[in-house]
């Protein structure tokens, strides 16, 4: 599942070359706001981003106030951050290392040093980084951690009765169906902040679109090839869930 990513820049020409570099993988989901205060009101809308690239010079909230208030939010604390500037002096580098910035790009970009710091900051996120905690999740959402749980305990129900469809062996016609309820399942897991099972059903609704052929023939027995690796990919992609805390 690609990793999203949050981009404030204010001037639109280098607002569009770094959206260009990082389109040009194919491995994010890049999501722009023309100032900070556009990016607030995306964070707060959720859901999460894996990382942010703030331009430091923008007006309303410039990229250190935005990424200071972040700091200071539970909810944000730990977010990624790059920090880009055209002008780099001493005071602003100092600034951004005492607010725990990521990293810090001087201007012109150059593509792989862009994507090189993109990719190694990405690559960081541990296993545990893909869940949120409870706490963090309802207060994004302005919930209580109890409802929290009981929406967790929804989603997992949801997509248990998913894979039991699949393995039923669903009519051909059907599979587009069960690709569009594992894409809103995706965007339900992403909103609860279990992105690692967010990512599982990003696959599984890629391989759902495929409909390979012979897949879902509806017969009893004498399951064909196609039917046994997609259920081989569904016990792989999507095993048990687990309890929730």
């Amino acid at each position: 599942m690609p990793k999203r990513i949050l981009m404030a820049e204010d001037d639109p020409v280098s607002r569009s070359l770094l959206k260009i570099i990082l389109d040009s993988t194919g491995e994010f989901e890049v999501v722009t706001a023309n100032d900070g205060d556009e990016a607030w009101r995306l964070f707060e809308a959720g859901p999460t981003f894996d990382l942010c690239i703030f331009d430091i010079m923008m007006p309303g909230q410039d990229g250190l106030q935005l990424t200071r208030r972040l700091r200071a939010d539970p909810r944000f604390r730990t977010q990624r951050i790059i920090l880009c500037t055209a002008v780099s002096d001493r005071a602003t580098v100092t600034q951004a290392g005492q607010l725990g910035v990521n990293y810090y790009i001087v201007k012109p970009y150059a593509r792989d040093h862009v994507l090189r710091q993109v990719w190694r900051i990405c690559g960081d996120l541990s296993a545990a980084a893909q869940f949120e905690s409870l706490a963090q999740v309802a207060a994004r959402l302005g919930v209580e951690p109890g409802q929290v749980t009981g929406f967790l305990q929804d989603l997992y129900k949801e997509v248990d009765g998913l894979v039991s469809v699949l393995r039923a062996g669903p009519p051909a016609e059907k599979m587009a169906g069960c690709a569009v309820r594992a894409n809103a399942l995706k965007g339900a897991a992403i909103n609860l902040g279990v992105r690692a099972l967010a990512e599982q059903l990003a696959a599984l609704e890629t391989k759902l679109a495929e409909k390979p052929p012979g897949l879902g023939d509806g017969a009893a027995d004498g399951v064909d090839a196609e039917k046994n690796r997609l259920r081989q990919i569904l016990e792989q992609g999507l095993p048990a869930v687990g309890k929730v805390a």
